[in-house]
């Protein structure tokens, strides 16, 4: 079934699902316009094939503006924090459920109401009470991460009831693959492989591996959003999720099976993770009749171009 060309614009177009999102809905023919947060230490992608506003959400009249101006058919929120030791309490509320809020009262004004596509996250769930676990499964997060994630959800809850927003809540499982930041796990472990590899490095630290984790690539991702943002339905929620749990002493094995030089491993109690759950997978039957959306990119293809990603990186 062929859908009419979007004209979509990308919060978080820079960031680690944001870019590779834009790319995909420019190589299928539609019309993008990507916005990115002014901030210092993250620079907009180098010569991005689509525009590019660099805007504050809290300044109501740009993003009025912007929005009059483009015109968006669909809107997809990738702009937030990801989980971040030490991040402050206030920065992950404004990242997560502040701007949130911010964007979808300036589409209310509006006089169109776009498509609003959010990948969410699962750690809204937090201890499995069941395993897989489906979109019925209790809202119970174990960190402010999670809590934020859950707001983020109410806020596009409350808007849909007020004035109508058609929603796509995507709680998207382990994020893995190209552009990961080094603040996850299977990223922070190619990152210090890559600097092993120059020579920068002489081990790689871990914290807990027997853990699992549901692991989907950012680029399975990707599509997942495009095909939520072309379903005719007022509102739906999808688990993005390969149903299968993956030990993260599996992605320190794939990552030594693509490393260029051997290296040691230690493990390091700073890395562990208070309240670290054994085993976390969804179950991805819904998405899968909904959407026919199944993972297409193989483990050890995501593993591996993590760490080609973080070689480029740290010589960059």
């Amino acid at each position: 079934m062929s859908h009419p060309p979007m004209r979509a614009l990308v919060t978080g177009s820079n960031g680690f699902l944001g870019r590779h999102l834009a790319d995909l809905l420019l190589a299928q023919g539609h019309d993008v316009h990507g916005v990115v947060r002014p901030r210092p230490a993250v620079s907009v992608a180098a010569r991005p094939a689509h525009a590019v506003t660099v805007l504050d959400f809290a300044a109501a009249d740009t993003l009025d503006t912007l929005l009059a101006e483009y015109r968006p058919s669909h809107v997809f929120h990738c702009a937030g924090s990801l989980r971040t030791p030490g991040l402050d309490a206030a920065s992950l509320i404004t990242a997560n459920v502040t701007v949130t809020e911010q964007l979808l009262a300036a589409l209310a004004r509006c006089a169109a109401a776009p498509v609003v596509v959010v990948p969410a996250s699962a750690a809204v769930y937090g201890r499995p009470q069941a395993l897989p676990i489906d979109e019925d499964h209790p809202i119970a997060p174990l960190d402010l991460y999670g809590v934020s994630k859950a707001a983020q959800e109410l806020v596009l809850e409350q808007h849909h009831r007020a004035w109508g927003c058609p929603i796509r809540i995507l709680r998207v499982f382990n994020v893995v693959g190209p552009g990961q930041p080094p603040t996850l796990v299977a990223a922070s472990m190619a990152r210090q492989i890559a600097l092993v590899e120059r020579g920068e490095r002489a081990r790689v630290e871990v914290g807990n591996l027997s853990s699992a984790r549901d692991l989907v690539d950012v680029r399975d991702v990707a599509r997942a959003c495009v095909g939520a943002a072309q379903l005719d339905a007022g509102r739906i929620v999808l688990n993005v999720c390969s149903g299968r749990a993956t030990p993260m002493e599996d992605c320190l094995a794939a990552l030594r099976e693509a490393a260029r030089v051997p290296f040691d491993v230690v493990r390091s109690a700073t890395l562990l993770r208070p309240n670290d759950v054994p085993e976390h997978r969804g179950d991805p039957a819904r998405i899968a009749a909904v959407l026919g959306w199944q993972p297409a990119i193989a483990f050890a293809d995501s593993m591996r171009d993590l760490l080609v990603d973080w070689r480029a990186r740290v010589a960059g």
